[in-house]
């Protein structure tokens, strides 16, 4: 019984020191996020950020993406007005740089080829 428990023990603690950590909160779209959780490596591989904009109105959710929502990091645009962020670092959902990093990346290698 002993070495059940520590099995067990040991299990929660190697899941706890591999799991992914993201912001988790609502903003409305200018504050940066503050709050944080982990994220189980079995149901989430990614963080995600939620912004839609609409009519003058902002807002942004960050938080541990459901595994169906993201199978890569990136962003897109699923309709006018809103786009989901998926990463897969620490913390990378706050960053409103990361969404700009797949179009920087072609831009550069059609400046470096001199198109």
């Amino acid at each position: 019984m002993a070495f059940l428990r520590f099995v067990t023990l040991f299990a929660v603690l190697i899941a706890t020191a591999y799991s992914l950590q993201c912001y988790s909160q609502q903003t409305n779209g200018v504050d940066k996020p503050t709050a944080k959780m982990d994220c189980t490596p079995l149901n989430s591989k990614y963080c995600i950020k939620n912004y839609v904009s609409a009519n003058g109105v902002s807002s942004a959710s960050y938080g541990c993406s459901p595994a169906a929502s993201c199978s890569a990091s990136g962003c897109t645009s699923p309709i006018k007005g809103a786009t989901v962020c998926c990463c897969n670092s620490d913390f990378c959902n706050s960053s409103s740089m990361f969404s700009m990093l797949p179009a920087m990346v072609p831009l550069a290698i059609i400046k470096l080829i001199g198109f």
